[in-house]
């Protein structure tokens, strides 16, 4: 936010509250603690911190009693060039809670890498978040097209039908959907596991 539109809201007396995007499951609930506060709805964000907690909660104990192994998982945030999400991200933190192996969870941050260093680090799943309001945001299609120049034809995923789509503003956007990313992670996983349509 611009410094003048914040003297703005100074000079109006209203409250102005940055928020940084959070790179972890636990830094949402800090960020609905830091909102309530302001808002003097503290009780309201403690119900609603303790029902996302339940959910995430209820999808890590099916993830155990139904999948044994811990699937291999690359999240594509972009194409051109290849962003993917490694350690110390809100997306990471979700793999990593429903019990997943990130495939980057070497790299720092939100990194550039190279076809061929996604083609080595091949995982059995990977995540296209898609903006269905946009096709020029669409990484499923960009990942899983049949064209002879598609750079990712080569991995496992594109090969056994294990590419999933999701929203971004589900899988990229730290908020009180995280649980929703949770579950749709999850079903990721059985529907690789039990060789199932996934539907999200």
């Amino acid at each position: 936010m611009k410094p003048d539109v914040i003297d703005t809201f100074k000079n109006a007396n209203i409250t102005v509250v940055i928020i940084n995007t959070s790179n972890s499951i636990s830094g949402v609930y800090d960020d609905i603690q830091l909102i309530a506060k302001y808002l003097g709805k503290d009780n309201e964000a403690e119900n609603v911190i303790s029902g996302v907690k339940e959910r995430i909660e209820k999808a890590k104990e099916t993830k155990e009693n139904l999948i044994s192994d811990s699937p291999k998982v690359m999240e594509i945030a972009w194409v051109d060039p290849i962003f993917v999400s490694g350690n110390n991200t809100f997306i990471n933190d979700i793999i990593e809670t429903i019990g997943g192996i990130n495939v980057f969870s070497d790299v720092d941050g939100w990194k550039t890498v190279s076809i061929e260093t996604v083609i080595v680090r091949d995982s059995d799943i990977v995540i296209a978040p898609t903006n269905y309001e946009s096709e020029a945001y669409d990484i499923y299609d960009s990942v899983i097209n049949e064209s002879s120049s598609n750079q990712f034809k080569g991995l496992k995923a594109v090969k056994n039908g294990n590419v999933y789509k999701i929203n971004e503003d589900i899988i990229s956007r730290a908020s009180p959907r995280v649980a929703d990313a949770v579950e749709r992670v999850l079903g990721m996983m059985l529907a690789y596991k039990y060789k199932v349509q996934y539907c999200e």
